[in-house]
């Protein structure tokens, strides 16, 4: 597989989707596309982790990217998530040993025992209740199985930067739109630029944020979330919080040095020298449970 073959999968996979959710998918595209080595560090991630031939939950699988790939490996994945209008489009790939659960972290559709991997990708700073996370991770797991939780490392500068760049690209691309097209529904009254503006200093808030909290008057928040999933996206962890914690619900824990996976606009002797430093944006982390 390479990105060509995701881009058609991708583009099949569009035209089954809420046409007002599409920008959305469209945006994560090319973010995608902006990393240089996305199958490489895939590739990385599967030997470093020996994800073969083993059945895979993928939390907070997003546009399913990753479980598609991993499908290519002889696993079986679930791919969990909490956004609904992703099912048709995960479904479109054709693949059999890939299925979408609707649902959370805190709450999984699955058996007890019924999976060897909990595969954990930039999710873990989404859930704002880690402890339910981390027991249902255990009752899904089979006895000796792993858990693999890769994320954002809350000590690097690098990692905060691409970040807060990231979030104010994607709520310009996607969910201020979402916004707009919200407020033009319920508010005819109002004109484009009253719509644009009350667009505009809603940033960071959810739908249901908005719902709740209609006519209070509009106040900064302080916690960013993203009004499509209503998750929280700022609970960063350092690799030794992540290995405690894991440690402290009875998983043997170690870090993992896998490749970084640079973006065609980052400047990479800055990327080398935090990977030198042991201080990369990224953390990779196995709990085998006990």
């Amino acid at each position: 597989m390479n990105i060509e073959t995701l881009k058609k999968l991708f583009e099949t996979g569009k035209k089954k989707i809420d046409p007002e959710y599409r920008v959305y998918l469209e945006s994560h595209l090319r973010s995608l596309g902006s990393i240089t080595n996305f199958f490489d560090w895939m590739c990385d991630v599967v030997e470093k982790f020996n994800l073969n031939n083993s059945i895979i939950l993928d939390v907070g699988c997003g546009w399913g990217e990753q479980s598609l790939f991993l499908s290519n490996h002889g696993n079986t994945i679930y791919a969990l998530d909490k956004l609904d209008f992703v099912k048709p489009f995960i479904e479109s790939f054709g693949r059999e040993n890939l299925t979408y659960l609707y649902g959370n972290a805190k709450k999984i559709p699955l058996m007890n025992n019924s999976v060897d991997v909990v595969y954990v990708n930039e999710a873990i700073s989404h859930i704002n209740n880690v402890d339910k996370a981390m027991k249902e991770f255990i009752r899904v797991l089979k006895p000796q199985g792993r858990l693999i939780i890769m994320d954002s490392n809350k000590n690097c500068l690098s990692g905060w930067k691409t970040i807060n760049i990231a979030r104010a690209k994607i709520d310009e691309d996607c969910y201020k739109p979402l916004r707009e097209k919200a407020f033009r529904k319920k508010l005819p009254h109002l004109d484009e630029e009253s719509i644009k503006n009350l667009a505009k200093n809603t940033k960071g808030w959810s739908l249901e944020d908005i719902k709740t909290k209609w006519g209070t008057g509009f106040k900064p928040k302080f916690k960013w979330v993203s009004p499509v999933s209503g998750n929280f996206e700022e609970n960063l962890f350092t690799p030794q919080e992540i290995i405690k914690l894991m440690r402290s619900y009875g998983f043997k824990a170690r870090e993992i040095i896998v490749q970084p996976m640079p973006k065609q606009y980052s400047w990479p002797v800055i990327g080398k020298l935090f990977y030198w430093l042991k201080c990369p944006g990224k953390y990779y982390i196995e709990g085998v449970l006990t």
